[in-house]
Formats: structure tokens, sequence, C-alpha cells
């Protein structure tokens, strides 16, 4: 299971809009994805919420995750590794595409 945490950790940490700290017993990480607030997707459409966030990399990438609202929190979005590894690597691959497809926002002067 240290294997799939650190293939998410270093995945996370490959993608600019998203950040975490490596968990210590789940299988699953909280990846804040606030760098991603604002964003535009290849398609035109702003993500305004962790919900948007979690919609897009659906849509965009194949790739399931929860939206931290879901737990009470803003921003994180929660990535499941309790999977075989062929597939995380697979998912791990398809979400620092789809985040490196992004523009992200630009910042108000």
């Amino acid at each position: 299971m240290r294997t799939c945490r650190d293939l998410v950790a270093d995945t996370v940490a490959r993608c600019p809009s998203l950040r975490c700290d490596a968990p210590d017993g789940a299988f699953y990480a909280f990846a804040d994805c606030s760098g991603a607030i604002g964003a535009t997707t290849p398609s035109g459409d702003v993500i305004a919420t962790e919900l948007d966030f979690a919609n897009y990399l659906l849509e965009a990438a194949d790739v399931g995750v929860m939206h931290g609202s879901a737990f009470g929190v803003e921003n994180p979005v929660r990535i499941a590794y309790a999977v075989p590894m062929p597939t995380l690597r697979d998912a791990c691959r398809r979400i620092e595409t789809a985040c490196a497809a992004l523009t992200p926002a630009v910042a108000a002067v």
C-alpha cells in the first residue's frame, strides 16, 4: 500500500494545481485542488469549486475522485489508491495529463 500511496503523492507533486501531504495510514489522499480553482478547461469551462474539478477529472480523464465538500471540507479531492497498481498508474497518468491541460487563472493585478 505504501507504493500506491507514494505513486499518488508523486503524481500530485508533479501537478502544479494540486498539493498534498502523504497520508500516514489511509487508503486515500486528500489533494488540495485550490490551485485549479479559476482555471479554464480545454473546453472553455471555468473550474469554480472542488466539485467542478472532480467533475472535470471524471469527464476529461475518466478518473473518479470524491470532492471534499462531501466530507465537509472545501478545496480537496479524495484520491483513493486501494486499487491494483496498473489501474492506479493509469489513473495517475490521466490525472497528470488533465491537470496539464488546464489554463491557470490570471492573477488579478
